[in-house]
């Protein structure tokens, strides 16, 4: 049975956005000053902003350990197993046969990525000799785990990111000045990009290094990037002229990583104001915006209308563009806490938090199935003995399901 309740607008008074002072900031409000539009205030959440038909509804799934038996599930989940030792295996959702990623003695198989639409998963095979990493090779599969290409890359190097269905991200270390180079995997084109910004934040290392996009973030065409810059600032630039474009400073840089759509039009952030005399991190308040390849603002959620200070962490934009996962603290009690999973629907502005709960051991990342209306999610106890579960969540049709325990998935592939 689902429990299905809708919250109604409460307050036309502005929330209190709660704040801290940052090490570098000044006591100046919190705005974004765009070469295109001059400067454009981040205003606080207020009742009088909100559209109309902008709300957030609470529906609450029930869990069961089983699938329904009408199950229209398609493609294949790339998923790593807790086991000793850990294997990596693609798992058809319509058969239910594994396809199990092999490696042989001294070899390991990591960095694990699939392409936007689905239909590669990217990895990096390399031989150990002892404790020593002697080779790698990036390697691209399908999804029955064939090898459809391969090319060798330096030692050292990892997958950051697919940057579109043609293209990968590689890094040459972890630093946040890691060397960046964008490659075609099936021809082996490849070039360099730009990470020497003036400004950019070289000695501090965001929470999950902006989840292994680097602190330099380039969008789909390679014509857009956003980057950390100092003293806690997101920076928009335009990456063929060389120029700015956006600004916002101050912002809570290091928990919060920028996550371009599908189509590269624009990038979305989960935003606090951090000046408030408050002081205290735990009470900021924080919100979905997206920035536009012009610096233009919008603000997309509005969830501190109906809770106190909420967090939200994680974000994940649905293949199609038209839809935001996220991982949404509605009531924080002091740093850490239990985390529900909520999808923000652009075309209408609602907010549905289901009631997927999960602790905030290192915010689990969300993936989408291939055609945007299923997510797939690990989700952990309080308690850290415990399995974690592996849920699948239905957004389309209103279920959800526990499929495994101490499973992490990587990524989901189309069959098709």
């Amino acid at each position: 049975m689902i429990f299905c309740k809708r919250i109604l607008l409460i307050s036309a008074a502005c929330l209190t956005l709660a704040a801290n002072a940052c090490a570098k900031a000044t006591s100046e409000p919190a705005t974004a000053t765009s070469t295109t539009s001059g400067a454009i205030p981040l205003s606080p959440t207020q009742s009088t902003l909100i559209p109309h038909n902008a709300h957030l509804d609470v529906k609450c799934l029930e869990i069961p350990q089983a699938l329904p038996s009408s199950l229209d599930t398609k493609g294949s989940i790339v998923l790593t197993q807790k086991a000793n030792p850990e294997q990596t295996y693609l798992w058809n959702l319509k058969t239910e046969q594994k396809f199990f990623l092999e490696s042989g003695q001294n070899e390991l198989l990591l960095s694990f990525a699939t392409s936007p639409d689905g239909k590669w998963l990217a990895l990096d095979h390399s031989i150990q000799n002892g404790m020593t990493t002697t080779s790698s090779s990036l390697e691209i599969r399908t999804s029955t785990g064939d090898i459809y290409a391969t090319r060798k890359i330096d030692v050292g190097t990892f997958i950051s990111r697919w940057l579109n269905n043609d293209q990968l991200i590689l890094r040459h270390g972890f630093s946040p000045s890691s060397v960046q180079v964008a490659i075609n995997p099936f021809t082996g084109i490849q070039q360099e990009l730009k990470t020497d910004f003036p400004d950019f934040v070289f000695d501090i290392q965001p929470t999950s290094d902006w989840e292994n996009q680097s602190v330099v973030v380039y969008d789909p065409s390679l014509t857009r990037v956003v980057y950390a810059g100092d003293p806690s600032d997101y920076v928009l630039v335009d990456a063929i002229n060389n120029s700015s474009i956006t600004r916002i400073s101050p912002a809570p840089v290091l928990d919060n990583a920028p996550k371009w759509s599908p189509d590269g039009g624009q990038f979305v952030i989960s935003y606090a104001d951090i000046l408030n005399p408050i002081n205290d991190p735990k009470n900021w308040t924080f919100e979905l915006y997206s920035v536009s390849r012009s610096g233009q603002f919008e603000q997309l959620t509005h969830v501190s209308e109906y809770y106190n200070h909420p967090r939200i962490r994680s974000y994940k934009w649905s293949p199609d563009g038209r839809k935001i996962a996220f991982w949404l603290e509605p009531n924080p009690i002091g740093m850490g806490g239990m985390f529900n999973l909520a999808v923000l629907n652009m075309d209408t502005g609602n907010v549905t938090n289901y009631c997927v709960t999960s602790w905030s051991k290192g915010i689990p990342p969300l993936f989408w199935s291939p055609d945007g209306k299923q997510l797939i999610l690990e989700t952990f106890n309080k308690n850290r003995e415990e399995a974690t579960h592996l849920l699948l969540v239905d957004i389309e049709n209103g279920w959800a399901a526990q499929i495994g325990e101490n499973l992490t998935p990587t990524g989901w592939m189309t069959n098709e």
